[in-house]
């Protein structure tokens, strides 16, 4: 090859390299990547770097169930971060922003006290999977800190202790499966409106007890157990004292007739026992005494008529699956004997009825009558005389205007009198 061909060739690799060495240059230099969740890791000086040129972003992200956060424009996200030293930590902590760190799964003490003394006025820290008492002390100080620690699986009580002071609104601990009487007491201290422990799946007496204090002294707070799989009557009775609980037990699978009885003196205003998939009418009669405004049992897929009947009893709205009522209307049809059941589990809103046509028409109006509770027909077409006199005589019953109901002879053929209107219905129906 002649020489000027070689020096020409040499000349060309030596250029490409020396571009391949500026672009490697320019690269660790470093623009900040798009994605800013991507980084693994950051020195001090790479930390600094990127506060002072991120600008800023909404950030949307879901630090625990059914949560979804989104920041202002300034936040910067880094939920790529695995650890994080008390340098870099100190450096990301100048940011003026929310800082999203949502993959560390494990943060120490000084490393904390950087982060939180710096001007990034929100920092999340959703991902730890562990906390000693010393960095729990430290967070809890702070009012920055966000408290979505719900990939906690254990929590000592030294630990528990330190989250006692986390003054926040919502303490989320839903990672824990079983806590001690001892953790219990510290969390019943906890400065936070609502303590969220729906991973729990058995408890305790004692930790029942002791979280039964939670809240104590204080309006509007909040005690969420979501995840319990079995109650013994001891431990709901324990729970049923506390002013907090929400009375939410979705996983419930069994009930027996003394746990129902314990849960019942709650003052909750609502219950969700949509595990339970059978009742028996002694257990439905208990449920039926509860004050609480709205009872779930969405996990019922048949009813016989003594439990349906029972049920009627429950002055509050009452959620059951559209199969369930199906079920058991299909089965059942209307008479006296079925007629508090259809009330009840039609919510008594009874929707289908669009005549009273039978010959037990008036026993069965008579039945609605007395049920428990406001009761509405806003679909009532025809109806005779003596049936409509006796469900009117329930000051809460809502029909059509009497104007618009069609009088039918009594279908059981007895003589057919005119309708008196009882005085005040008129105006009652308008109100």
């Amino acid at each position: 090859m002649p020489c000027a061909v070689v020096r020409a060739c040499f000349a060309s690799r030596a250029a490409a390299l020396v571009l391949l060495l500026i672009a490697a240059a320019a690269a660790s230099a470093g623009e900040i990547p798009t994605d800013t969740n991507a980084i693994e890791q950051l020195t001090p000086a790479e930390a600094r770097k990127l506060v002072a040129e991120f600008p800023g972003a909404n950030v949307e992200f879901a630090p625990a169930h059914d949560t979804t956060i989104t920041t202002s424009a300034r936040g910067l996200p880094l939920s790529g971060l695995r650890s994080l030293d008390a340098e870099t930590a100190k450096a990301l902590a100048a940011y003026e922003g929310e800082l999203v760190l949502g993959g560390l799964t494990s943060l120490d003490a000084a490393a904390a006290e950087a982060l939180t003394n710096g001007k990034a006025y929100s920092i999340y820290i959703h991902g730890l999977t562990e906390l000693d008492a010393d960095t729990a002390r430290v967070l809890a100080a702070s009012k920055k800190v966000q408290s979505w620690l719900s990939k906690l699986t254990t929590l000592d009580d030294a630990a528990a202790a330190a989250l006692a002071d986390f003054k926040v609104q919502d303490l989320y601990l839903d990672g824990l499966t079983v806590i001690s009487p001892q953790v219990a007491q510290s969390l019943s201290r906890s400065a936070a409106v609502n303590l969220h422990l729906n991973g729990v799946t058995t408890l305790s007496l004692a930790a029942a007890q002791a979280l039964a204090g939670f809240g104590r002294g204080r309006d509007g707070t909040n005690l969420s157990l979501q995840g319990l799989t079995e109650l013994d009557p001891e431990t709901a009775a324990a729970l049923a004292a506390s002013k907090a609980w929400d009375g939410q037990l979705p996983h419930l699978a069994t009930l027996d007739t003394a746990t129902a009885q314990a849960l019942a003196a709650s003052a909750v205003q609502q219950f969700n026992l949509d595990g339970v998939t059978e009742l028996d009418a002694k257990m439905a009669r208990t449920l039926a005494d509860c004050t609480c405004q709205f009872l779930s049992l969405g996990g019922l897929a048949t009813l016989d008529v003594e439990t349906a009947d029972a049920l009627a009893d429950y002055a509050g709205q009452m959620v059951l699956k559209d199969s369930c009522r199906a079920d058991f209307f299909r089965n059942n049809p209307l008479t006296p004997e079925t007629a508090r059941a259809y009330a009840a589990l039609s919510g008594r809103m009874l929707c289908d009825i669009t005549a009273f046509e039978s010959t037990d028409s008036v026993a069965i109006a008579r039945v609605f009558a007395a049920v428990n509770g406001p009761l509405a027909l806003p679909n009532l077409k025809r109806i005779s005389p003596k049936t409509l006199t006796a469900l009117i005589e329930k000051k809460d019953v809502v029909i059509p205007l009497l104007e618009t109901l069609e009088m039918i002879p009594e279908p059981d053929g007895s003589p057919t009198d005119d309708f008196i209107v009882p005085p005040g219905f008129q105006a009652r129906q308008r109100q």
